[in-house]
């Protein structure tokens, strides 16, 4: 622990080799810490010491990073500070709340995690409320730092605090377009490549706008690159021409992986919860294979870009555009975008106004008689957040939901997402909902930050690539493995899930063509994920 003494030397901090750390006499830093007004990073443990010595809010305040830090505090009691970007995994366990974890699988190695019991409340929640990411995990005993929060440690009736409050960000409204683009643009290019790292990066360029500006803002601080991207053997998922036009103008290579390339793999090791989707895991393992194959220290991707910059399939930002007097430009371009009358787009807005927001949408497909279900537990960024105009909260709960779709650590490796930083987050909350839907496109004032360092046929593209294709092929050739999954595992024992209803849906092929393909691969996912933990021991 280098120089930490005193109660730090007492605490257990268990973290991937990959991560960086600093120690000061009473602070410890895994990650990394920047200087708000220079970007310069912090690199000693007595300039650690200073950062830290008023108070966590602050630190928030005049540094920025990705990070967590332990501290001692002026009354000699230790608490966790995860910084907002939740870039680093953050978990507290332990019966006095003493051991930090950032790895789930290095820590049940060392016994940190002693006969580790599934937690049935949060199946449950997690059944109901599948993108939901709060505080509980999978494991009794196992909770998360929500990201900006801080705890005390070693004190089991602790709580944390929300100190990095987004609500005083999205109240917050810049007047012009102009200035809103200008600092997007500086924002991004002084941050996304601190936020990236030093070493070899293998970038995913997907073809889209947020895989663009981050390729942008890393090719003009002349970081070493190579990128990849993959393309898929049905049109809406092959954005070959997308990829090879943005690193051809940026002069990064580019390797293609094919659908046919991919092969499958085998199951990574449990975290604290289920992972993403399993009809993804198979991307996850080729794009790691890839990097340990170049030699790249990192993967990057623009995950998160759509809900940092704005992206919107609703009438909310037209709300949003009346109180500024922009309703008929917004309208004008909502229309244009959509290609929808205005008299469709009147309608639409009209029926958004009258619905009260309903909070956090549930799933209920295939639920089964013994979910008890109940109300989804309020996300800390949320909180007061009713009040927002309906665009500016349609904005900051989509920040919330990619939460669950940034943690890509089970996979291995240094996954990175480089746009979802502390400053640029602060930023776009603070641009109004109305501008970020101009001109007849989505994502306007980031387009129009990075429109001279991409090609047009970025810029002014209106489609998005899909995975769907991909999903439906993988989702058939992953039946029968997911079969006796569905119906003769945990979930269908307990009557989490609805066993009958299940199994209707897997003899019937037109269950592709809606919602309950993506569904029945999530609950496969989370049950692949029990029944790993059962293996290991897991009550």
């Amino acid at each position: 622990m280098g120089e930490a003494n005193g109660r730090l030397s007492q605490l257990t901090l268990v973290t991937s080799p990959d991560l960086p750390w600093l120690a000061g006499r009473a602070a410890l830093l895994v990650g990394r810490l920047f200087e708000r007004d220079t970007n310069r990073e912090i690199s000693d443990g007595a300039a650690l010491d200073r950062a830290i010595a008023n108070d966590e809010e602050e630190l928030l305040r005049t540094h920025w990073g990705s990070y967590v830090l332990v501290h001692e505090t002026k009354s000699g009691d230790l608490k966790v500070l995860r910084d907002p970007s939740g870039a680093i995994p953050c978990y507290v366990a332990g019966p006095d709340r003493e051991v930090i974890l950032s790895d789930a699988t290095i820590g049940r190695a060392l016994n940190l995690i002693e006969r580790p019991q599934i937690d049935w409340a949060f199946v449950v929640q997690w059944l109901q409320f599948p993108f939901l990411r709060v505080a509980g995990t999978g494991l009794d005993g196992v909770t998360e730092l929500t990201p900006g929060a801080s705890r005390p440690l070693a004190c089991s009736q602790s709580s944390e605090t929300q100190l990095w409050r987004p609500l005083s960000f999205a109240r917050a409204a810049m007047d012009e377009p102009d200035d809103a683009a200008r600092m997007l643009r500086q924002t991004a290019l002084s941050s996304v490549p601190r936020a990236s790292g030093d070493a070899l990066t293998l970038i995913q360029i997907s073809g889209g706008l947020d895989s663009s500006i981050l390729a942008a803002c890393l090719a003009a601080r002349g970081r070493n690159l190579k990128a990849m991207t993959f393309a898929t053997s049905s049109p809406d998922g092959d954005e070959r021409q997308y990829a090879e036009a943005v690193a051809g103008h940026l002069g990064i290579p580019l390797e293609i992986v094919h659908e046919s390339d991919v092969c499958p793999s085998a199951p990574a090791p449990p975290g604290f919860r289920p992972g993403i989707n399993l009809l993804l895991d198979a991307i996850d393992r080729t794009v790691e294979d890839y990097r340990q194959a170049i030699g790249a220290g990192i993967v990057v991707d623009g995950g998160g870009g759509d809900s940092l910059f704005g992206f919107s399939r609703t009438a909310a930002p037209i709300l949003d555009a009346f109180r500024a007097g922009e309703a008929w430009a917004t309208m004008r371009s909502v229309s244009e975008r959509s290609s929808a009358s205005m008299w469709r787009v009147a309608e639409v807005t009209l029926r958004q106004l009258l619905r009260r927001p309903s909070g956090w949408p549930d799933n209920p497909h295939f639920l089964g008689s013994a979910a008890r279900l109940r109300p989804a537990e309020r996300h800390p960024w949320l909180a007061g957040a009713a009040r927002l105009p309906r665009g500016k909260l349609e904005h900051l709960t989509s920040l919330v939901h990619i939460q669950h779709f940034l943690d890509r650590h089970a996979i291995g490796g240094d996954h990175r997402h480089p746009l979802m930083n502390q400053p640029l987050i602060e930023l776009c909350l603070s641009i109004p909902s109305w501008m970020w839907n101009a001109d007849g496109c989505d994502r306007a004032v980031a387009r129009r930050a990075f429109w001279e360092s991409l090609p047009r046929s970025i810029t002014e593209r209106r489609t998005k690539g899909s995975l769907q294709g991909y999903f439906h092929r993988r989702f058939l050739k992953l039946r029968p493995d997911m079969r006796p999954l569905l119906l003769d595992g945990e979930l269908a024992r307990r009557q989490l899930v609805d066993r009958a209803a299940i199994e209707a849906a897997l003899r019937d092929d037109e269950v592709l063509s809606d919602d309950r393909a993506l569904r029945l691969s999530e609950i496969a996912t989370l049950e692949s994920w029990l029944s790993a933990w059962c293996s290991l021991g897991a009550s």
